[in-house]
């Protein structure tokens, strides 16, 4: 099975029923332990077999997606078992809306944004906590802006505002290409579809966001550039307190941009299999 073309037919048109909705049950109530990530994905081989993509799923309470299994690792990864995805880093995102500064939306800026997973647990855990909340997710490939607005609107995320730009040093136009097997997976190409580039803090300013409590940056390698810009034009006390940023082990890590972080004041307050979690010094 392949997914099918794009569709925006009402949310809940492509909804699990049955034994499919019972098995996807049971990934969901899979407890964080060694192996569960290996149930998990049986689990959706399971699920979604002889049935196209997509499928209508509530992934975090309150939060509504249409997700793409088969060609979209993220959305793969939280289609059967939420809960283990990026668990530290939603965790920390979640000890970061708890210490923001009462009496006031909590502000989460989610670049890289996908289809708007980490948005939409943001949303959720806010609400959970009782906060107010304000969001900015950018996302310069059509597609998964295409999906992203979908799940905005299932969920009914008004306060979640959408960005169809890609993150550069400076303003201009870049052209994007996506990976095949994984729309994650953004890269600058030539021969990709033009698309307008702009700095964070300009993008943010678009948006009426002067200043943000988390930033969840995933930018496929040019963090490093799109960070140098940032912590330019932004003042120390605009900058979020928490940024969680793409650091893969299986390469030098965003080594740069990292040490560009500890230069702006911040150090690592954890480091995950993909993730970094970098937390703002006392000053």
């Amino acid at each position: 099975m392949t997914p099918t073309l794009p569709t925006d037919d009402k949310f809940g048109a492509y909804a699990l029923s049955g034994l499919r909705a019972n098995l996807r049950g049971l990934g969901c109530s899979l407890p964080k332990s060694y192996g569960a990530k290996r149930v998990a994905s049986f689990l959706r081989k399971l699920t979604i077999v002889g049935r196209d993509d997509p499928f209508d799923v509530t992934p975090f309470p309150g939060q509504s997606a249409r997700l793409y299994p088969r060609d979209n690792l993220c959305e793969k990864r939280v289609f059967a078992a939420p809960q283990l995805w990026d668990a530290d880093e939603r965790a920390a995102l979640e000890r970061a809306i708890i210490a923001a500064p009462a009496g006031r939306p909590f502000i989460f800026v989610d670049a890289g944004a996908n289809v708007g997973l980490y948005s939409l647990y943001a949303r959720s855990a806010a609400a959970a906590h009782s906060r107010a909340f304000r969001g900015l997710a950018i996302e310069p490939d059509p597609e998964n802006a295409r999906r992203l607005k979908f799940n905005l609107s299932a969920s009914g995320a008004d306060e979640i505002t959408l960005a169809e730009t890609a993150l550069a040093a400076e303003e201009g136009t870049v052209h994007l290409a996506s990976h095949a097997d994984n729309r994650g997976e953004i890269k600058l190409s030539d021969d990709g579809k033009p698309v307008r580039a702009a700095p964070l803090a300009k993008v943010m300013a678009e948006a009426g966001i002067l200043a943000a409590d988390a930033l969840k940056i995933d930018i496929e390698g040019v963090e490093f550039d799109v960070l140098s810009t940032y912590f330019k034009d932004q003042a120390p006390e605009k900058r979020p307190a928490t940024i969680i940023m793409e650091t893969p082990r299986r390469d030098d890590g965003n080594a740069a941009a990292v040490n560009l972080c500890r230069e702006n004041g911040y150090e690592i307050a954890e480091r995950t299999r993909m993730n970094s979690v970098l937390a703002k010094r006392d000053s």
